[in-house]
């Protein structure tokens, strides 16, 4: 890599960082689109992580309609390698991570 490329790999990285500062620095925070976390995944998330600490796998989400399919939802992350944040760290801190 010549002198230049370094260059614009740090300012990048500058800029990443500028951007998303307020969430490093306040890590309980919930980044982005609050509708759409608040109303919809942040409680699909908390139901997925309750129920697998229940010792118990959420196939099914009783708390929608009359129902629906849990563990088919792609939106529930349930097989999603960084969905174990989800399910170890507090919902707001795993969100920030997540993002």
């Amino acid at each position: 890599m010549v002198r230049r490329d370094w260059f614009f790999i740090k300012a990048h990285l500058f800029v990443l960082v500028v951007l998303f500062s307020g969430i490093i620095a306040h890590s309980r925070r919930l980044p982005g689109n609050f509708g759409d976390i608040y109303s919809y995944h942040y409680p699909l998330r908390h139901f997925m992580a309750a129920t697998l600490q229940e010792g118990r796998l959420p196939l099914w989400n009783p708390h929608i309609f009359a129902g629906v399919p849990a563990a088919a939802n792609p939106q529930s992350i349930l097989f999603y390698p960084f969905a174990l944040l989800h399910y170890i760290l507090p919902l707001p801190e795993a969100f920030s991570w997540d993002a």
